[in-house]
């Protein structure tokens, strides 16, 4: 079973939350807490009474963006270099100049020696064309400082690369496929685009989630600890049932974020880094930004159902 461990909480795919109350009744519940060493050693404290900043979250939302901003720029790119590109009429494989003729081209009949056309400057078009386009986005240098052959046998094919920088004249087999394995690179540029959204879309909707269970995770504490007179057994023991549903909220956004880890909504390559390592690579916090808030939410909420089990069993 896959297991992801981060912080202090390790979830598991496909598995209930461990610490999920089992029993329903207060006394079940209170005496299964206080079979945790933690509680029985009796040093415990409150967690800090201020809301949680999702510092994960709030760090991988601009890194995310940036790589957004990024692909938006090479497929804008392979957009203008595809527009380029179709504007050049090649010519066609059967047209040859005669031998002795001015120059010009026209068709030879079968009774006519053949010579092959001189070089044109089509193929220094088409080169000069990508430079300005697919190798001047802004982040080209930093993140791929390729030249113009390792360029070309990346985006388009070892056969493209070779063809256009060895061959004098771009045929028009040539040319049609460089403007399909063009659209081609575009095409992978828009669907990793739309999962980039996908991804900054969950960022949101996870921070909105656990934000708002951490309010109530605040106003459950101060329901407690408001007024002169000590908090009822009522009291503490509805405060530490919310609080195990927050818990186990808790660990149903994990699994589905391990599903989404299993599952990501762009597939590269076999040899390529998955979606999710690619896109944190460079995080100077954590690979798993969204784990990582649920799991520091989840421990807040477990200190505190400890410092309510104390009241518990002051007040039982």
């Amino acid at each position: 079973m896959d297991t992801t461990s981060v912080g202090s909480v390790t979830f598991r795919v496909g598995a209930r939350d461990p610490t999920a109350v089992e029993c329903s009744a207060a006394s079940c519940e209170v005496s299964a807490a206080l079979s945790d060493p933690g509680v029985a050693t009796g040093i415990i404290v409150l967690a800090v009474a201020a809301l949680v900043t999702f510092m994960y979250i709030s760090e991988a939302r601009p890194q995310v963006r940036e790589e957004r901003r990024r692909i938006v720029d090479e497929r804008d790119a392979f957009k203008e270099f595809i527009d380029r590109t179709r504007g050049l009429t090649p010519h066609k494989a059967d047209e040859f100049s005669a031998t002795g003729g001015t120059g010009g081209t026209v068709r030879l009949t079968r009774f006519e020696t053949r010579a092959p056309l001189p070089p044109d400057n089509l193929r220094d078009r088409v080169c000069s064309d990508y430079r300005e386009t697919v190798m001047s986005v802004p982040h080209y240098t930093e993140e791929y400082d390729d030249s113009l052959a390792e360029s070309l046998r990346e985006e388009l094919g070892a056969d493209v690369a070779t063809a256009l920088l060895t061959e004098e004249r771009v045929s028009s087999p040539l040319h049609a496929t460089i403007v399909a394995r063009s659209q081609g690179a575009r095409a992978a540029r828009t669907e990793l685009l739309d999962a980039v959204d996908a991804e900054l879309a969950e960022l949101d909707d996870v921070e909105t989630r656990l934000t708002r269970m951490d309010r109530t995770r605040t106003a459950l504490r101060s329901h407690l600890e408001d007024g002169d007179a000590a908090p009822t057994f009522e009291a503490c023991q509805d405060v530490w049932r919310t609080l195990g549903d927050l818990e186990e909220t808790c660990g149903s956004l994990s699994n589905d974020r391990q599903e989404t880890l299993r599952d990501p909504p762009y597939a590269p390559a076999d040899d390529q880094p998955s979606f999710h390592e690619y896109l944190y690579a460079d995080s100077d916090g954590t690979d798993h930004p969204v784990l990582s808030a649920i799991a520091e939410l989840t421990d807040r909420i477990r200190t505190d159902r400890r410092h309510v089990l104390r009241r518990l069993t002051k007040t039982g």
